[in-house]
């Protein structure tokens, strides 16, 4: 002041009212792939985030890490923290609601290397693969998976049972060579084709496992009968049901679950170069008809995928030898 005395200090309280976002999940019993487009910004531990399921939630996997319950939130591995670049496997004992409070991502650059890649997608609304990749970085993506879903680029057409990305979902990207990326943002509210997801039978049911295979299939032939939409394709290990999806024309993809050694619910399911056989389970008439392949089935292997061609397993009803004429005897 004018007096010389020291200026009056004054005090001010500044509240930060963040944007908070929340992910609601709908988790199922088994295996859920997952990913987070809002984390917690104080605290992004498994132990913190995860906190509401307890002891229901016993493992999580990322692309090479792992994180399992010991019990009254206790956790061991090598996965202690999420990021919001990255995709998970969460297995659960039952059913749960998981309500995730956190700040929205903005820009996530992704650094893909060549191969297969366990990837988040970054916003609450959906996509189309075709808006939401970059041009450049589509034509090195092989094919894509999610949860019992997948998309094969043909020629810059992406086919399959997966048509979009959506909030909350994490997703392998199968890459043929390295590059980082990040992904078109969403312009509005979202006017992307949702995945489809069919009611499945306890007929055709089987379990989630975190390894799968996809089998595109290419055609169908029939002899006495024509493939309908709607008509269901079963994959079986020996007599083990590995998937089923209802067929949908050229290029239907069906899931094909492994065998994870960490889980007793895929006993039974696909190894390393197990062949999986294929029946039609008829919509309208219950029949059951054994396909068989035009050619080789490539052999099961975890995230991988083939184009194959299939047709019935016909056989003779009647077998009946006539006599050789002209007789091959006779000079």
């Amino acid at each position: 002041g004018e007096d010389g005395a020291a200026p009056a200090v004054q005090e001010f309280i500044i509240n930060v009212v963040y944007n908070y976002l929340v992910i609601n999940f709908d988790l199922s019993f088994g295996n859920n792939l997952v990913s987070f487009y809002s984390i917690p910004p104080e605290d992004q531990s498994i132990e913190f985030v995860f906190d509401s399921l307890g002891d229901n939630l016993t493992h999580i996997f990322g692309e090479s890490q792992l994180a399992f319950n010991l019990g009254d939130g206790v956790w061991a591995g090598s996965l202690s923290e999420l990021l919001p670049e990255k995709g998970y496997w969460l297995r659960l004992e039952e059913t749960a609601e998981l309500p995730v409070y956190g700040l929205p991502q903005g820009d996530v650059q992704y650094i893909v290397h060549e191969g297969a890649n366990l990837i988040s997608y970054p916003f609450a609304t959906a996509q189309e693969i075709e808006d939401a990749l970059p041009d450049d970085v589509q034509v090195h993506i092989d094919a894509i998976y999610g949860q019992n879903l997948a998309a094969i680029n043909i020629n810059g057409n992406w086919i399959g049972s997966l048509d979009a990305f959506e909030g909350g979902r994490g997703y392998w990207i199968i890459s043929d060579e390295s590059f980082v990326f990040e992904f078109n943002a969403p312009e509005g509210a979202s006017m992307a084709r949702q995945n489809t997801s069919h009611e499945i039978s306890d007929e055709h049911n089987y379990y989630q496992s975190t390894s799968q295979s996809f089998y595109f299939i290419e055609n169908i032939e029939l002899t006495n009968s024509d493939i309908e939409i709607g008509d269901w394709i079963v994959a079986y290990n020996d007599d083990v049901v590995v998937g089923s999806r209802q067929w949908m024309g050229e290029y239907t993809d069906v899931p094909t679950m492994g065998y994870d050694e960490s889980d007793e619910n895929t006993f039974g399911y696909c190894e390393i170069d197990d062949i999986p056989r294929f029946k039609i389970h008829k919509a309208l008439t219950g029949e059951i008809i054994d396909l068989v392949s035009v050619e080789v089935v490539p052999g099961w292997n975890n995230n991988s995928h083939a184009i194959i061609e299939l047709r019935d397993n016909v056989l003779p009803e009647e077998v009946v030898l006539h006599s050789a004429y002209p007789n091959p005897f006779n000079p």
